[in-house]
């Protein structure tokens, strides 16, 4: 039902924890796409380690760094969950029932294509709008979604979802402009995730 993805460079210190807050989801229904993007530091051992003892992990190796969007958007190119779900790898979701929560919302709301939460930051908390409407009035100036927070459809307007590639920064902000053309948005209020 749910695809969640992750590209890791890197970050043999912090994975680990973003691995396992997916595991510690009450929501198991889920494919776990990882694609290591040519670390250097040992990242490569240990997810193959994580990998080995979970059949929803499918782990990829990228021979060189590639990037960020590319690497999203390969795992995007395999996915087969009806929703994808991002996690960084030095975010983590507090909330166990994150993923239950946004799937449950998405499946009653079809007009739905992107949902977030609200989450932690330098021990902050921080909201973001929750109505379709505040996140439009807000979408052009600010982000209103954090990109390890949200949870969107895979297939949108009949074309799977994909970033564009060129973009150094702000590839999510681009993608929820241009498939919030198709949809509605909304934010949980929950503290879901700690970036």
């Amino acid at each position: 039902k749910i695809t969640i993805i992750l590209s890791t460079l890197n970050r043999i210190n912090s994975v680990l924890t973003a691995i396992s807050s997916v595991q510690n989801q009450s929501f198991t229904d889920y494919e776990f796409i990882i694609v290591d993007d040519g670390s250097t530091d040992g990242t490569d051992e240990i997810l193959y380690n994580v990998a080995i003892l979970d059949n929803r992990i499918k782990l990829f190796n990228n021979i060189v760094n590639i990037g960020l969007q590319k690497s999203l958007n390969f795992a995007l190119s395999i996915a087969k969950g009806d929703y994808i779900a991002r996690i960084d790898d030095d975010d983590y979701w507090l909330d166990e029932k994150k993923l239950e929560k946004q799937y449950n919302i998405l499946e009653k709301h079809s007009e739905i294509v992107l949902i977030g939460t609200g989450y932690i930051k330098n021990n902050e908390q921080i909201s973001n709008p929750t109505t379709d409407l505040d996140i439009r009035n807000q979408i052009l100036f600010r982000c209103p979604f954090q990109h390890s927070t949200v949870m969107f459809k895979r297939v949108i307007n009949g074309q799977e979802v994909r970033y564009k590639e060129k973009l150094k920064y702000a590839e999510d902000w681009e993608l929820w402009l241009r498939i919030g053309q198709f949809g509605e948005f909304y934010n949980i209020v929950d503290k879901t995730t700690f970036i």
